[in-house]
């Protein structure tokens, strides 16, 4: 008999050994297996027994070494380890690497029964949440809190729950979850070590079924999956930036549509991929869209009349009467943009791309540069929305706003280890995760025009949902939010100021769909780099031209990366119907000498 085995952590996919048996018993896919690599031995994992030897070199097939445990994963996790493999473009033993935890060798070598392939059986129990259905769920606080909890008992009584969710919220909710469900919770994420395998062992043989985790509890081993819940499933952590760069969202999902069970996701505002999955109907959105207008204590400042000012007379008056009446201010700026952006300060436009239509940058020779499709072009001389003459080439920092502010006579610091009565805090997006100082009374948007700079297709739904997560703390705080601009007529304020949520994700999606951009296809950046850069430009330049003849794929660059020679970036419009693996094999794009990145579905491209 011969068994397709694969290794974890090795850049390898299924490896063909040979066993008896009647020897070693019966073997089946699942099972840890002890093998020989290379003149040494190794734990895998069965993903398929046969009886046909591989046809190259079928009398070199090595014989399994010995049974390390029977049953550590089952059919819907093969199947999910063989699809995360498929659509992120890498090897299996690189996934297996995320579903098998460092230090499992010595382990399992010495207590080769300490994984059940049987786990309690647990009584089958009607309920409406069996089946794979994705729900949505827009709302927060106590109610959030309520629907989270009864959808995990209902499920529970089913099986096991996958519960996801950012790192900072995870103090919060296993205080919650542990008061009611007790010793069926378990900790699970890479940063606890030796914890995270006795967890895993835990799973493993199905003593605990509630796992609370980050991103990798979504390969955990839970026997029996149930349900899954996701809180806040745009945040950026839940998306791997090693190989593979798996995003925990999507395998989560596609975890639950093998296992047949519902997900539950939790969001205060849709992401546009979400709402437009609600409007095909392949999500279903749980009551309706909530209706938050942010018309009281909501002020826009036009920067317009200021100019070359960083703050606004209007900012320094409210920040001097929060600090007056012994209040904490809090100063938010984007010191993520890039310093040669382009703003017309008479209208507010920044200059953009004429082919793909998103923000460029100047580049030393005076020239238009997008970093997406890579066009170069002359810069104007004005404005091509209002003639203007008036541009600002500089984005301003953290440390340039605590200056200012201290010349002003106010105290200011960028810790919030740091603040005290009577100062003003001043962070980027950092400062709004986890919480915030009880007494705060005012948050300052310094200059939202940032926002729009970057050179990125999510940049207007990221701005939207940054100053709705700030004008919802400030709600909860009663507190006066700020906001700076050159763009006070900028359509995203106004619906947020009227509440009108739908409105601005229908408004995106339909410049998304103009322009050919997700959630209308799919996206693969591909990144080359070496040690020269006449290699790396000219292999880029090959994998371009092959791709560039598939029918309905479109590939943008190759575009050296800024201020790196020898880093040459290609990014794929491919339809969604179509994966990168499908048309081009990874060893087309693998050369001895280079190194290859491919991130599906990126979060940045810049």
């Amino acid at each position: 008999m011969f068994c397709d085995v694969v290794i974890p952590r090795t850049p390898l996919n299924e490896l063909t050994y040979t066993f008896d048996p009647e020897k070693l018993g019966e073997i089946f896919p699942g099972d840890c297996l002890s093998v020989p690599l290379r003149g040494r031995h190794h734990l895998g994992v069965v993903f398929q027994v046969h009886k046909n030897p591989p046809a190259a070199s079928p009398l070199m097939v090595q014989p399994v070494t010995g049974i390390a445990a029977r049953g550590v994963f089952n059919q819907e996790m093969l199947k999910l380890l063989r699809w995360v493999a498929a659509y992120y473009v890498t090897h299996l033993g690189e996934v297996l690497g995320l579903a098998f935890p460092r230090g499992i060798r010595q382990y399992l070598l010495r207590h080769p029964s300490s994984v059940s392939p049987q786990p309690p059986a647990l009584s089958p129990q009607p309920s409406a949440l069996s089946g794979f259905k994705v729900w949505v769920f827009c709302q927060n606080g106590v109610i959030r809190e309520r629907t989270v909890t009864d959808f995990i008992e209902k499920a529970l009584a089913r099986g096991s729950v996958l519960f996801l969710l950012p790192e900072p919220l995870i103090p919060k909710w296993r205080q919650l979850l542990s008061g009611r469900f007790g010793e069926r919770l378990v900790d699970f994420y890479t940063a606890r070590g030796r914890a995270n395998r006795e967890a895993w062992f835990s799973l493993a043989q199905g003593r605990q079924r509630l796992v609370l985790g980050v991103r990798a509890a979504v390969f955990s081993p839970v026997k029996d999956l149930s349900g899954v819940v996701m809180i806040n499933e745009d945040w950026k952590g839940y998306k791997e930036k090693r190989q593979p760069r798996y995003n925990a969202r999507d395998v989560a999902i596609h975890r639950a549509r093998l296992t047949d069970c519902p997900v539950l996701l939790c969001e205060r505002t849709l992401t546009l991929e979400t709402y437009h999955k609600i409007k095909l109907g392949e999500f279903h959105l749980i009551g309706n869209l909530p209706k938050r207008s942010f018309r009281e204590n909501f002020f826009v400042v036009d920067m317009r009349p200021h100019r070359n000012e960083l703050l606004s007379p209007r900012l320094l008056t409210e920040l001097r009467r929060t600090l007056e009446k012994g209040g904490v201010a809090l100063c938010y700026i984007n010191r993520k943009g890039l310093s040669r952006y382009v703003l017309c300060q008479d209208c507010g436009e920044v200059l953009k791309c004429p082919t793909c239509r998103l923000p460029g940058i100047i580049t030393g020779d005076g020239t238009l540069e997008c970093r997406y499709c890579g066009s170069k072009t002359p810069a104007p001389d004005r404005c091509p929305e209002c003639s203007g003459l008036n541009f600002i080439y500089r984005s301003p920092g953290v440390k340039m706003v605590v200056k200012k502010l201290l010349e002003s006579g106010l105290k200011a610091v960028e810790r919030k280890e740091e603040l005290t009565k009577g100062a003003v805090l001043v962070g980027t997006r950092g400062l709004l995760s986890g919480p915030l100082p009880e007494n705060i009374r005012l948050f300052g948007v310094i200059n939202l025009d940032t926002e729009f700079t970057l050179p990125d297709f999510r940049t207007r739904e990221r701005a939207f949902r940054l100053l709705e997560d700030i004008c919802h703390r400030a709600e909860l705080s009663n507190a006066r939010v700020v906001i700076q601009t050159y763009r006070p007529d900028e359509r995203l304020i106004e619906c947020l100021r009227n509440g009108a949520i739908g409105q601005f994700l229908e408004s995106e999606l339909a410049d998304r769909e103009e322009a050919n951009l997700p959630p209308f296809c799919r996206l693969v950046l591909l990144e080359f780099s070496g040690a020269n850069p006449k290699p790396v430009s000219e292999h880029s330049a090959k994998v371009a031209a092959w791709l560039s003849k598939i029918d309905g794929v479109e590939v943008l660059g190759p575009l050296a990366k800024l201020e790196k020679k020898a880093v040459t970036r290609l990014l794929v419009k491919m339809p969604l119907d179509l994966l990168l693996g499908e048309v081009i094999d990874l060893a087309q794009l693998k050369k001895t000498g280079l190194k290859i990145r491919v991130d599906v579905d990126p979060l940045a491209v810049v």
